[in-house]
């Protein structure tokens, strides 16, 4: 992939937010109720939360409530990660990694939301998201409207039979025909890891688009278990976001290390952009010492520039 221009640190001395335990954040912003919601797994792995609030200082001390939903079958009730919420053509739409208890059986599944007569939104399960003609490993799925298409991406496996065990992990995209469906034979080859700091992996996507329109995905590289952990980005060029050479790849981390799986949103009291990260607090090789936190960031000549990263 061509590089792109080189992005500069931006440090803020600003005072620290507030943190709490957990992992892989999303936060999205309900324009109707006018509260924020943060989703992670919970419960050893085997469950959703979500915290709400009308505000992003009270949003994280807020109380957690469980996603309730029924599944459609006993094959994904276990290793639930990174669950994700949006809004797509004025539903909810929960989208979340699973499996059975074996992590090469992970697989996408997503919730279709519904709020009953008393503003709560009641969860039902659509099923298994899938590309039918390519169903392989797969985690961390978001989505995106480009050019009024609705497409996926996410975290998976080219094979059933990895190389190197679990890895490597690479990105792929793909066109849905509506929130739950991916077009049949879409799933094409978005990014690989390719550069040193992003060892083995690609995962974690969210798409960003630009003030002036273009479009950008942010994602996780490296190991997420250790404090290398960190965050590449890739731009698209032309209009197609389907296929890997659409998309420039930047060859250094955008942000530095000890920065996990974010997700954007802004602040509607302020109007500051925010992005939500997990980091570790512990040198060891694991994942039990992450930390929930956000930092400020700023749109600087058609590019996201972030704000130092939380060590």
């Amino acid at each position: 992939m061509v590089n792109a221009v080189e992005l500069l640190p931006h440090i803020t001395t600003e005072k620290e937010p507030a943190s709490v335990p957990g992992q892989d954040p999303y936060v999205v912003y309900d324009d109707k109720k006018g509260q924020y919601y943060l989703l992670q797994s919970a419960k050893g792995d085997k469950a959703i939360k979500i915290r709400c609030s009308h505000t992003i200082d009270d949003l994280m001390s807020s109380p957690e409530e469980e996603v309730e939903f029924t599944p459609v079958s006993g094959d994904h009730v276990e290793m639930i990660w990174a669950p994700e919420m949006h809004k797509i053509d004025g539903k909810w739409y929960i989208y979340y990694a699973a499996s059975d208890g074996e992590n090469k059986n992970h697989r996408m599944y997503a919730l279709e939301g519904v709020e009953n007569d008393k503003g709560k939104i009641e969860w039902t399960e659509k099923g298994k998201v899938a590309d039918p003609e390519n169903d392989r490993w797969a985690i961390d799925m978001t989505a995106f409207k480009h050019k009024e298409k609705l497409y996926a991406v996410w975290s998976g496996w080219e094979t059933d039979k990895q190389p190197e065990g679990d890895f490597p992990q690479n990105l792929y995209i793909a066109e849905m025909e509506n929130p739950w469906t991916i077009k049949p034979g879409s799933r094409t080859l978005l990014s690989e890891p390719e550069h040193g700091w992003e060892w083995k992996v690609n995962e974690g996507p969210q798409y960003l688009e630009g003030e002036d329109g273009t479009s950008h995905i942010i994602f996780s590289a490296n190991f997420s278990g250790v404090k290398e952990y960190t965050q590449g980005m890739l731009k698209l060029e032309g209009e197609n976001p389907i296929g890997r050479e659409n998309w420039v790849k930047h060859p250094e981390p955008v942000l530095g290390k000890n920065v996990g799986h974010l997700s954007f949103t802004k602040d509607k009291e302020t109007g500051k952009n925010l992005v939500f990260y997990h980091y570790k607090t512990e040198d060891k090789r694991d994942w039990g010492d992450r930390r929930i936190t956000y930092k400020k960031w700023v749109w600087e000549k058609g590019e996201p520039q972030f704000l130092e990263e939380k060590m």
